[in-house]
């Protein structure tokens, strides 16, 4: 049985605008279930009618096989529990602690039984640190998981999140999605609504595209994939991930063909998890010592690398029927032998896989250890996310992006009070000219910046 279901569901805004049209769908017990479809397309307002925030025009919800609107509200609220988009909108108290704790107070439990509960969601939530904290002091992501906490507190049935992972960077939305995930596991049935396709579907049990206020798909995330053309009209080009997820179910090894893994100066130490397994699955490994060099120092050996290639070409030829890696070292050097081989092999299926991480490498030519460092991506030119990032940790990899370069990094710092903080600017990483400058933020604001750089910040003498 369904654990929530609804039924013909239909609701239309007090203006008339209707926003959901005929929904019928079912979420069963232990669910990760996400709500996938774009802006305006009945999320948010799907979300709102499981915990009774809206009511249908027509239709009904279900839980536990029972209308959701013959329980009390304050047994609905309870059981299944609902984190707003923005977490502004859902905290209110002075501290993180107390405002966590509002929910059970309010169900009128013992001091003693709230603290346990306020003390297990903060553990959940990965913030039992910040207890104490006042809530206007938090950055964007904390707050965004004391509303989960709060919620948790509440010891609910069901998870209700709303666009959980927006306003979040990379690293934060990843975290995030990892404790739904043990939320999850430990028998939470939780419901996402997302427009990132690419995030929801790792973690899935199921996926409900909405498009219009209508449910035009609904299945296990293999089922849903597979509806390509439909996913394409609601605006999601998922032919990527169709290829990774079938692949990923149907085999655990790379098919037959040649895989192409390009490294920088760094070596072979700074792969990527994803091109470490390659490696380690590759039948035939060709440039193990040091890579395929598409960057001869001296030009006079262009024709031995010309006779390089054309070995290689030969060699894969002969084995057909074989996995083979071949490792380049250089990324453009990466893409010159890829188009290389496509000309010499067109009927030998050919894939490419970047070997080497950025930040890696980038914290390996300062000398500085990498492990600790929060990550943040600036291709969303989002100054906000690095200003708390580097408020909150010691330690930020910042990747620049267009328009949004090391110079205009070091500026939104030196504007905002973070002039003294240290900067290494590591630039065209695996390219021969690459480049790395140290100084503090005045210093870089007043230098040369570049679209293709990890800027690492860190304290002044660190």
């Amino acid at each position: 049985m369904n654990l929530l279901e609804g039924v013909a569901l239909a609701f239309a805004y007090d203006d008339g605008t209707p926003a959901l049209r005929g929904v019928n769908l079912g979420i069963g017990p232990g669910d990760f279930a996400v709500l996938l479809g774009p802006n305006g397309s009945g999320k948010t307002t799907l979300l709102h009618h499981f915990n009774r925030l809206l009511v249908p025009t027509s239709g009904q919800v279900f839980f536990h096989g029972r209308p959701l609107a013959s329980f009390p509200e304050r047994e609905v609220f309870s059981r299944i529990g609902l984190v707003f988009q923005d977490p502004n909108d859902q905290l209110f108290a002075a501290t993180v602690a107390e405002d966590v704790a509002f929910g059970p107070r309010n169900l009128g439990l013992p001091s003693s039984a709230v603290e346990i509960r306020v003390a297990e969601a903060l553990k959940y939530a990965g913030i039992g640190q910040l207890s104490s904290k006042a809530i206007h002091h938090l950055s964007f992501g904390q707050k965004r998981r004391t509303a989960i906490a709060g919620v948790l507190a509440m010891e609910p049935e069901v998870l209700l999140l709303d666009e959980p992972t927006a306003g979040l960077d990379p690293r934060g939305a990843d975290e995030l999605l990892e404790l739904l995930g043990r939320l999850n596991r430990s028998g939470l049935t939780v419901v996402m609504a997302t427009h990132d396709l690419d995030l929801a579907v790792p973690y899935a049990s199921r996926l409900m595209v909405l498009d219009e206020g209508k449910l035009v798909l609904h299945g296990t995330p293999r089922q849903v994939l597979r509806g390509k053309e439909q996913l394409r009209k609601v605006g999601f080009r998922p032919h990527r991930l169709i290829r990774l997820w079938e692949r990923l179910e149907s085999e655990r090894e790379p098919s037959p063909g040649v895989y192409v893994v390009g490294f920088g100066p760094g070596g072979l130490d700074y792969l990527t998890p994803a091109a470490i397994r390659l490696v380690g699955q590759a039948e035939v490994l060709v440039g193990s010592e040091r890579g395929l060099s598409l960057f001869p120092e001296v030009m006079a050996e262009r024709k031995e690398l010309t006779a390089d290639l054309q070995e290689v070409v030969s060699f894969i030829r002969r084995r057909a029927t074989r996995r083979v890696v071949v490792l380049v070292s250089g990324d453009p050097g990466l893409y010159s032998f890829l188009d290389y081989l496509r000309r010499n092999l067109p009927a030998q299926p050919v894939e490419v896989t970047p070997g080497i991480s950025s930040v890696q490498l980038a914290f390996a030519k300062a000398g500085l250890p990498w492990h600790d460092a929060r990550i943040v991506s600036l291709h969303g030119r989002d100054p906000g996310l690095l200003l708390a990032a580097v408020r909150d940790h010691p330690k930020v990899a910042a990747l620049t992006g267009p328009a949004f370069g090391a110079r205009e990094i070091a500026r939104q710092l030196c504007e905002h009070g973070l002039s003294r903080k240290r900067l290494t600017v590591a630039e065209n990483l695996s390219y021969p000219w690459e480049r790395v400058t140290t100084g503090s933020a005045e210093e870089i604001a007043d230098q040369g910046s570049s679209e293709n750089a990890v800027v690492i910040i860190q304290e002044a003498g660190s």
